[in-house]
């Protein structure tokens, strides 16, 4: 038996594909051919460089999300430290003393005892990076889409 898919003269072997794909309705496939030609209708293409996402509470349906690459701001980056080393040298005992965080150092008195004082020592560490924008979409593969609109 064959029928005559609606919207087209082209005659389908018994099965009315404009049924199964109604207005809205969305079709992938790997070769660049409009479906029109095989079911009828009237189709655009859809999502071209965007992937798609079932439909939730956060992500109402034909809504766009997401960008294909980002600068993260400061705010976005992990949470890290960056280490270094200082050395102090005393003039009064010729001490040398390494390490982080408070640094002892070791000074003349007036009367000529020596004695330990604390110095914390503040700087800066050198910025690293260019700021520009990195990859930022998952694994792939790509397919055209249509969406029947009549």
């Amino acid at each position: 038996m064959s029928v005559i898919v609606k919207g087209s003269s082209r005659k389908k072997d018994d099965i009315d594909w404009l049924f199964y794909y109604r207005i809205g309705y969305i079709y992938k496939c790997t070769h660049n051919s409009n479906p029109s030609e095989l079911f009828g209708g009237v189709w655009q293409p859809w999502g071209m460089g965007r992937s798609s996402l079932g439909v939730s509470a956060t992500y109402p349906a034909n809504t766009r999300h997401g960008a294909a690459s980002v600068v993260l701001t400061t705010a976005q980056m992990p949470s890290h430290t960056h280490s270094g080393q200082r050395v102090q040298l005393s003039r009064a005992t010729g001490a040398n003393t390494e390490g982080s965080g408070t640094v002892q150092r070791r000074s003349m008195t007036p009367n000529g005892e020596s004695g330990a004082t604390s110095n914390t020592n503040m700087g800066t560490v050198n910025s690293s990076g260019s700021n520009h924008a990195h990859n930022n979409m998952s694994p792939f593969k790509v397919v055209y889409k249509w969406k029947r609109i009549s």
